[in-house]
């Protein structure tokens, strides 16, 4: 339409501002559509120390997108979280190192980095997470991630449950020492060295530590 208009009205090819206006609305209209067709987004977890491959990220592609995630090889670095006082959260520093092209990237809140033409929008302290891998009595691993509440605004309430694979369901409890809590000065927060999660299975208690596996209904169960 646009173009039938430059075409044959003398009045709007006599006016280039009005027609120039017109072509770049259209481009923008163009672009807006194209936009989800053409982009490629997903988002995957990692935690400290923990070695992420592309082929395991959640990947949605549009219609023109890439055909399938990045092939990355990323390792997390320690994680640090920086507060004025309290609970104001102020900025949080980490790393990721691409192991195949042997480079490190520094990671901070709210400030995205490139990757390969990718962008990385790493998000806020949200609390944390413990890996896990559970054995089947076949020999099957599988590895999975429990979600804790944010940390340190609710470090009273860190408990959450997961369902032990073919089983039943886990309460879990994350313990940890009481963090460098300031109120009226600045503070950092880091993963301690010391801390476990309490599991509740069966009317069972079992303590589960770093590096370490319990037996569990009819498999073991390590914590990563």
């Amino acid at each position: 339409m646009l173009l039938a208009s430059i075409l044959h009205w003398r009045r709007f090819r006599q006016r280039p501002g009005m027609w120039l206006f017109h072509i770049a609305l259209a481009v923008l209209i163009i672009g807006f559509v194209m936009a989800p067709l053409l982009q490629a987004k997903g988002y995957f977890e990692l935690a400290e120390g923990q070695t992420f491959k592309g082929g395991f990220i959640f990947f949605h592609t549009g219609a023109f997108g890439p055909g399938s995630p990045p092939r990355w090889q990323l390792l997390q670095g320690p994680i640090t979280a920086h507060y004025t006082r309290a609970t104001i959260g102020h900025r949080i520093e980490s790393s990721l190192t691409d192991q195949r092209q042997q480079q490190q990237l520094p990671i901070r809140f709210l400030e995205a980095v490139m990757l390969n033409g990718y962008r990385i929008e790493p998000t806020g302290n949200m609390g944390y997470a413990a890996v896990l891998s559970y054995r089947a009595p076949d020999g099957t691993v599988q590895r999975g991630v429990v979600n804790f509440p944010a940390y340190p605004n609710l470090r009273n309430k860190q408990k959450n449950q997961f369902y032990q694979p073919a089983d039943r369901w886990i309460a879990a409890e994350l313990v940890m020492p009481n963090p460098p809590y300031r109120q009226d000065r600045p503070w950092s927060l880091e993963l301690p060295s010391v801390y476990h999660l309490k599991l509740r299975y069966n009317k069972q208690t079992f303590k589960l530590r770093p590096g370490k596996e319990i037996k569990l209904g009819k498999g073991r169960l390590r914590l990563d």
